[in-house]
């Protein structure tokens, strides 16, 4: 699930600290250390871990999210999550959940952008329609940003194609374009 977790998170849980105090946040990984509480209002809400393969994070899991996701809220369960952070100076990072998705389900549910790096290696007509040929294999709804590295300056292209992504595109293309 690492490509997975590059894909589709805004962070990880080594860049959490990074994150503004009450930004948008999006993280992937196994759910740890998990227990219920019941809150003032007399509901069930959650604590977790999470961890990813750099560390882990505290989650927050109000009464709200625990009830409308509380079938995939369970220890070692594999989720990408979406929330706020809570990065108060002095405080270690949390995460205040509002959704969860199964991380297998990640592709389909999760809206994502795909960007393509072109670097300096030289790029003939031949190297740009077998890009094309892979994009136009994979229709979908996932956006196509082709950014190319001249000697002056990065420019950047929306593709009018959307991709559907899935791991054996992401294989296509690392073939063709390389790692990055």
């Amino acid at each position: 699930f690492k490509e997975q977790l590059k894909l589709f998170t805004t962070h990880s849980t080594e860049t959490l600290e990074q994150a503004q105090d009450n930004q948008e946040v999006s993280l992937g990984g196994i759910l740890t250390n998990f227990k219920t509480n019941v809150d003032k209002k007399g509901k069930l809400m959650a604590f977790a871990s999470l961890e990813d393969f750099w560390g882990g994070v505290e989650l927050v899991i109000f009464s709200d999210v625990f009830e409308k996701f509380r079938d995939l809220i369970y220890l070692d369960a594999l989720v990408w999550i979406k929330g706020r952070a809570s990065t108060k100076e002095g405080e270690k990072a949390k995460i205040i959940v509002n959704s969860f998705v199964p991380l297998e389900e990640v592709f389909q549910k999760v809206p994502a952008k795909l960007h393509l790096l072109l670097g300096k290696q030289d790029w003939d007509s031949n190297s740009l329609e077998n890009l094309k040929r892979v994009l136009a294999t994979s229709s979908g709804k996932t956006a196509v940003f082709l950014h190319v590295n001249t000697n002056q300056e990065r420019l950047t292209l929306r593709l009018n194609s959307a991709v559907s992504l899935n791991e054996q595109l992401l294989h296509t293309l690392r073939d063709l374009l390389g790692e990055e």
